[in-house]
């Protein structure tokens, strides 16, 4: 490789390395020395020349001449640092318009990602308390909500009152088995705080926070629904109504035949929790 094939070489990649890493700004700082460089040689370069002209020639349209010339060059070097000034501003300009979006964008997704992670993190805390919802040691979980279900269909099958015979049959088995009314406040504690998460969060629109009501609601289980229906139609103690009404959690259930009584639960949903029977004991 000959001598000039390496210098070649050598200043294409140093102009790469400068238009890769030398700002606008730093651009703007290194065309505006050389300006003003040649700004401060320019009556130099005149004097110089007038000089050589004057020496040969005492005509004055021939000074004159001078004159106009060096009038021209300074207005052009005017011309020219006005523009570098205003095109490095213009850029320098765009530039940062481009990283303050590009911040925005970064913050508000960090944002969305830190409230996906405080939600799952609820979420998964609920799943343990729901599977550890421990009435005896046979009933556990699933077992538990489905001793709930069983007990709000022999009620209905009776054909007793709705409202008094769900309430006492609720505060039967809240009296009978020990650490139920614990299980309940823990159990509906938990599912508030995950639907006050999703309700309060700044980070998300309101598709977006009726995508993650969804994830919630698929994690119920078919016997949740009783305990839950009956909580807050009877007496809304930990303000999950109105959350529920507003991400449609107990909409679109497909219920067997056997699963009509559900019906009811949902028409005494929709009642004011604020004439509910006060004394239910969750």
């Amino acid at each position: 490789m000959s001598l000039r094939e390496k210098m070649a070489r050598a200043i294409s990649a140093s102009w790469k390395f400068v238009n890769k890493e030398i700002s606008s700004f730093t651009l703007f700082i290194f065309f505006l020395f050389m300006f003003s460089l040649a700004w401060s040689l320019a009556p130099l370069i005149a004097e110089w020349l007038f000089s050589q002209r004057l020496s040969g020639s005492r005509n004055l349209e021939e000074l004159g001449q001078i004159g106009d010339s060096y009038g021209i060059f300074n207005s052009l070097l005017s011309g020219l640092t006005l523009f570098a000034a205003a095109a490095a501003y213009f850029s320098q300009r765009e530039q940062i318009n481009t990283a303050v979006k590009e911040r925005h964008s970064d913050e508000v997704q960090q944002q969305k990602d830190n409230a996906a992670a405080t939600f799952f993190h609820l979420l998964s805390l609920h799943r343990e308390i729901k599977v550890s919802l421990d009435v005896n040691e046979n009933m556990t979980g699933g077992k538990f909500f489905r001793y709930v279900s069983i007990a709000k269909k022999d009620v209905h099958a009776r054909n007793q009152d709705f409202e008094e015979s769900l309430i006492d049959s609720f505060k039967f088995m809240l009296a009978t088995q020990e650490g139920l009314k614990l299980h309940f406040v823990t159990y509906f504690s938990s599912l508030k705080l995950i639907l006050e998460h999703i309700n309060s969060s700044e980070a998300w629109n309101s598709t977006e926070k009726s995508f993650f009501a969804k994830i919630v609601k698929a994690q119920f289980l078919p016997e949740e629904l009783p305990a839950l229906i009956l909580h807050t139609a009877a007496n809304d103690r930990f303000g999950l109504k109105v959350l529920i009404e507003k991400y449609a959690l107990l909409e679109n259930y497909e219920r067997t035949p056997t699963d009509l009584w559900l019906d009811v639960f949902l028409s005494e949903f929709d009642r004011s929790a604020a004439g509910a029977n006060d004394e239910i004991l969750f």
